[in-house]
């Protein structure tokens, strides 16, 4: 073989194993995710003769991006400390881009500071989404297998959630 084609070859590979590193990276990183707010406020209150105090609040999704979101349990401030945040296995919603939304609590009946934690996360499509089944997928099966369990296939797609809290009120 000459000279020129080992040559060739060596540069070949060597342009193949960045390519392949790079994609590696980009999958395993993703892409940031889309900057955007999610503000929550106050839209109003009325008494209502059974329930108490109702407060109703509006959220905006200022994202370029569709989001799905979730209306926690109004938390209470105990003893100068929020409670940990209690994410609801269903009720979840979905809000487009430039999209806005209007939810209803009940006060609590207790004089002390409250307020309302909304969970949401950008909701993965296309390339994020199928990053996002890669990851979860391999950490499953890396899992199942230390445990001596074989690996499956599943089809959930990982994405971050983030936390935005309406503003405190006390009675």
């Amino acid at each position: 073989m000459s000279r020129a084609k080992v040559r060739w070859i060596w540069v070949c590979s060597a342009v193949a194993v960045l390519i392949l590193a790079a994609v590696a990276l980009v999958c395993w990183h993703g892409a940031a995710e889309p900057l955007g707010n999610f503000p929550i406020s106050l839209h109003g209150t009325t008494n209502d003769p059974i329930r108490g105090l109702v407060a109703s609040f509006s959220v905006t999704n200022e994202s370029r991006m569709s989001i799905y979101y979730c209306i926690c349990p109004v938390q209470v401030k105990s003893d100068g400390a929020w409670p940990d945040l209690r994410i609801p296995r269903s009720g979840g919603s979905e809000l487009a881009s430039g999209g806005a939304d209007v939810f209803s609590v009940v006060a609590p009946a207790a004089a002390q500071e409250w307020r309302v934690p909304v969970v949401w996360g950008y909701r993965p499509t296309g390339y994020r989404s199928v990053t996002g089944r890669v990851k979860y997928n391999l950490r499953l099966n890396w899992d199942r297998l230390r445990h001596g369990r074989f690996p499956t296939l599943d089809n959930h797609a990982q994405f971050t959630l983030h936390a935005s809290y309406s503003p405190t009120f006390s009675k």
